[in-house]
């Protein structure tokens, strides 16, 4: 927990297990019975090492200590609401809390709207690797990054139907191609919308993403997604966890990065790192607006 978070804000770790109510149904009889999560274990993606003569050596930052509490034993029960938005390997939806069915404690805690983001068919593996860079940048929660609330899986038996799953493109039944037996999903803090398109933006814009990243690049972490659907807006100045400043830069922010399932720790230099956001980000605000989405694969 952040010092200037209230102190009856929930943690990051409060939740030791996440029950959905309207998830999924049974293939045979209908039902819809509910879904237990419990805590799972996150995996990284490959360190990024430079070996050109500026980084030769140079280890990638080591991470900051944690200031959660100890992990916590509360019960959470949410159900799903409409779909926020999606990617490649998941997709995002509102999650809306049944207080009569979590802990009694949450009633006397602080927890703002949330987001759950549900792994598509073959993808659980990449939450946990998403999930690994939101425990490395637990100092930026709130302020940088999303309030983060974890990480969870729960196996899937053969006769249960997720609704998350309906569109997904169903593989080969070969051998090669178990079914899937696992899904994960990250809960975290809802943001809001996106950067505006087709019209002039803030003067001040560009400047602030790129503090932004700044951040990332002092904790060595390579967002390696820098893109129009990956910046939000954060949650207004009053609701009952405003923003945060940044521990490492003393900002507040209005904007919000999320999607880090690609990303990886680096052992790149600060100037270099900034360099390299920055002309992704000048080249995306550039084109906005033009009401054109500039992808990192146009580059």
């Amino acid at each position: 927990m952040h010092p200037l978070d209230p102190p009856n804000a929930v943690a990051a770790n409060a939740f030791e297990s996440v029950t959905f109510v309207d998830i999924a149904k049974h293939s045979v009889s209908g039902e819809s019975p509910n879904v237990d999560f419990e805590r799972g274990q996150p995996q990284p993606n490959e360190e990024f090492i430079l070996t050109g003569p500026i980084c030769k050596g140079r280890p990638a930052p080591l991470r900051r200590p944690s200031e959660l509490p100890e992990p916590g034993t509360l019960k959470l029960q949410l159900s799903l609401g409409r779909k926020l938005g999606s990617g490649r390997v998941a997709r995002v939806y509102e999650a809306t809390v049944d207080y009569a069915n979590s802990s009694p404690e949450l009633q006397q805690m602080i927890l703002p709207p949330l987001a759950v983001k549900v792994s598509r068919r073959y993808d659980a593996r990449h939450l946990a690797k998403e999930a690994y860079y939101y425990d490395e940048m637990e100092c930026l929660h709130g302020s940088v990054i999303p309030r983060y609330y974890g990480f969870y899986q729960t196996e899937i038996p053969p006769d249960l139907e997720l609704r998350p799953w309906k569109r997904d493109s169903v593989r080969s039944k070969s051998k090669r191609t178990p079914r899937p037996t696992k899904l994960s999903i990250l809960i975290m803090e809802r943001l809001g919308g996106l950067m505006p398109l087709g019209e002039d933006l803030p003067d001040d814009l560009e400047d602030e993403l790129n503090s932004l990243y700044s951040n990332l690049c002092t904790l060595g972490v390579d967002h390696d997604d820098i893109r129009y659907y990956n910046i939000l807006k954060a949650p207004p100045s009053d609701s009952l966890l405003p923003s945060l400043p940044s521990p490492l830069t003393q900002r507040t922010y209005e904007w919000r990065l999320i999607d880090f399932n690609k990303a990886c720790k680096s052992n790149n230099v600060q100037s270099c790192f900034e360099n390299y956001y920055w002309t992704y980000l000048h080249r995306l605000l550039y084109n906005l607006p033009w009401n054109d989405i500039w992808e990192p694969w146009h580059f």
